[in-house]
């Protein structure tokens, strides 16, 4: 059976849109893959969300356990990239 030009096109189409979603797949996948994630914590422990100890800049603040006391020593630390989390838990921050 011969195909129309219609049915081709039509075909193409749902071709192109299931490799675009498996290609959007994957890139989101992988991006997340690679995300850094970042933590900010105040100088107490108190009902916090994410980290499992407080706040030292001296820290690397790449892990729960060993967050940043602020934002401004996580941006100048690190270059921060696309997909990049940075997690600022519950506390009074100046």
């Amino acid at each position: 059976m011969r195909q129309t030009s219609a049915t081709i096109i039509a075909s193409r189409g749902k071709k192109t849109h299931i490799t675009w979603g498996l290609s959007l797949f994957f890139m989101l996948v992988l991006s997340n893959a690679f995300a850094t994630p970042y933590y900010v914590n105040d100088g107490t422990y108190s009902g916090e969300r994410w980290c499992t100890a407080v706040g030292n800049d001296a820290n690397n603040g790449t892990d729960p356990s060993t967050p940043k006391l602020t934002l401004l020593s996580v941006l100048t630390t690190y270059d921060l990239g696309a997909g990049d989390i940075v997690y600022i838990d519950n506390g009074s921050y100046s």
